[in-house]
């Protein structure tokens, strides 16, 4: 992947999720993801942080999605 396509991708996960088009962003992920956060464990109560697959993180994604304010712009 060049740094424009890169870019690119990342402006468009921007854009999608500024929609709030969850499957459009979950586009931009594989079926086996594995996400760590300390967010995940405070938001989902998952006291390892992780989620596992694509499901979860649709799940996860869907509640973050509620918060009109999170939005994302792409800096660098």
């Amino acid at each position: 992947m060049t740094p424009q396509d890169a870019e690119t991708r990342a402006r468009d996960w921007c854009d999608a999720w500024n929609r709030r088009d969850l499957d459009a962003v979950l586009d931009h992920y594989a079926e086996d993801v594995t996400i760590r956060s300390p967010l995940v464990a405070q938001r989902v109560g998952t006291p390892d942080g992780v989620l596992q697959g694509k499901a979860a993180l649709r799940a996860y994604f869907a509640i973050c999605m509620r918060n009109p304010a999170l939005s994302f712009s792409l800096v660098a």
